[in-house]
């Protein structure tokens, strides 16, 4: 076994500790907060696009206060900030209180995102780097499976006391992370040369780096597509029974977990991972093409195996975006600057999250138009991404940001 696949045991159980805990409540908090508490839920969902919103503003400053203090520092923080506020919950007694929880801990997990995967750099070489995101995508989907699987266990129970545990469970799942941090390998951390310098070739300033953040974004609605259409047109079909909705997640997520380290093979240069992107962009729009021909006329078991189509080529589309996007921001992020140039990426991403759900509903109820539009946008993307992505290459070294990092450590 490499040095690197030692170093990385801490990095894949810490990853595995924060998605559990990121699992349990995801799963829980809505049924926790409507149930429970007894709050509106047009409260609760205004509270939550509140939270992603605030995790949107929180991302960038967060990346360049890492590339400053060091990536693990960063993280550490952060862990322990999220199981606060993942304890707090039990402490929720109305719409306040909620509002502030769910605007801090939109901010913190999103601000985490970013670090996490810049926090990499301490340890595993350049070329090796996407490979272990894709190692830790793997570990973040088993353990955010299993979270959501045990939170089903207060969900039944459906008493303040199952659910304060399962928050409290998460908590100290989170806290587990945050010490695992610490375990991390140590590696001396290289901030910006100086002010100037960071000003300069900050993320946002960079033309070709926001256009590939852009196209990047546009390929993540993939995951609404999954997420919000399919269970959707499932809803609205006469012939197709609800819970095949878990079927075809759970489908999907065991896929990635076995795939999705294959798939980033050849995408730790530029090349490679615009060619990932690519293919994961025309995947998608054939899942969007599944999609638009569901109809009720057809029988149910011609509607069900487009729809198991529909979910393996948006899973493809999945795997390969992913590590498109993992490669492609690797090789375009200077050095010493990473959390900035992560958290500007996760931009579009985040974008994506807020845009997708309502976008989705759009699609459906337009029907044959509007999933023959989304597929044409996939199309268009896909086909543009290698362009974009020699684009930003240029870019970034004609404004120099690429130059090397400073010899000199500090922190």
């Amino acid at each position: 076994m490499s040095g690197t696949e030692l170093s990385l045991r801490p990095y894949l159980t810490m990853v595995a500790a924060h998605s559990f805990g990121f699992g349990l409540y995801a799963t829980s908090n809505i049924v926790f907060l409507t149930t429970v508490v007894g709050l509106d839920s047009g409260i609760v969902g205004l509270g939550l696009g509140a939270g992603a919103f605030s995790g949107l503003l929180a991302a960038v400053p967060a990346g360049r206060l890492a590339d400053r203090v060091g990536y693990r520092r960063t993280l550490l923080t952060l862990r322990i900030a999220q199981a606060l506020l993942f304890a707090s919950y039990p402490f929720i007694h109305g719409g306040t209180t909620f509002f502030v929880v769910a605007v801090l801990l939109g901010g913190v997990l999103a601000a985490g995102m970013p670090v996490n995967r810049a926090v990499l750099s301490e340890f595993v070489p350049p070329d090796e780097r996407v490979k272990a995101q894709a190692k830790g995508r793997t570990m973040f989907n088993i353990g955010i499976s299993a979270g959501s699987a045990a939170s089903g266990l207060a969900i039944v129970g459906g008493t303040r006391a199952a659910f304060i545990t399962l928050l409290l469970v998460g908590a100290g799942s989170s806290l587990l992370a945050a010490y695992l941090v610490t375990r991390l390998p140590r590696r001396k951390h290289f901030p910006p040369k100086d002010s100037r310098s960071t000003t300069r070739t900050t993320a946002l300033r960079a033309p070709g780096f926001l256009a590939i953040t852009a196209v990047s974004g546009v390929l993540a609605l993939n995951a609404a597509v999954i997420d919000v259409g399919l269970p959707l047109i499932v809803v609205r079909s006469a012939h197709v029974p609800d819970w095949t909705v878990a079927g075809f997640v759970l489908l999907n997520t065991a896929l990635v977990v076995v795939f999705q380290v294959r798939t980033a093979r050849g995408t730790q240069n530029l090349r490679g991972a615009a060619r990932a992107s690519r293919l994961g962009g025309v995947a998608v729009a054939v899942g969007c093409v599944f999609l638009l021909v569901v109809h009720d006329d057809l029988s149910p078991s011609v509607v069900f195996g487009l729809l198991l189509a529909a979910v393996l080529a948006i899973t493809v589309a999945e795997l390969f975006c992913s590590a498109g996007s993992w490669g492609a921001s690797h090789a375009l992020a200077p050095e010493d600057r990473q959390g900035d140039y992560f958290a500007t990426f996760a931009l579009g991403f985040g974008t994506a999250q807020v845009v997708g759900p309502p976008l989705m509903v759009h699609v459906v109820e337009a029907g044959r138009p509007g999933w023959t539009a989304l597929a044409a946008v996939f199309l268009i993307a896909a086909v543009a991404y290698p362009a974009v992505a020699r684009y930003a290459e240029r870019s970034l070294t004609r404004t120099g940001s690429e130059e090397p990092a400073p010899s000199g450590p500090r922190g």
